[in-house]
């Protein structure tokens, strides 16, 4: 995924893994078998104007500053809280 931004913010709504034994099974949802989702981002470089918010899963971009001009990789991560080592890689690219 290329997104990009300078100016208004950009959000993005990130939705959580869904696993395949809760889609067939329980309230068929995908999220209640396997337990809690967390999203994190694990790459640097776009502190200045990215953040996420865990409460409402969403990722905002938002730069005014043209020092922040260019081309950053961010890498997020969607793991189970409960086992950590099940996770899901996302990257992309944000061009300011």
């Amino acid at each position: 995924m290329t997104t990009s931004v300078k100016g208004p913010a950009e959000v993005q709504q990130l939705e959580l893994p869904k696993d395949s034994v809760s889609l067939t099974l329980g309230d068929k949802s995908g999220l209640s078998y396997c337990g809690a989702r967390q999203f994190s981002i694990v790459s640097t470089g776009h502190e200045k104007f990215l953040s996420y918010s865990p409460s409402e899963t969403q990722l905002t971009m938002l730069s005014n500053n043209d020092n922040d001009i260019g081309t950053v990789t961010v890498t997020i991560e969607s793991y189970l809280v409960d086992y950590p080592d099940v996770k899901e890689t996302f990257i992309f690219t944000a061009v300011i």
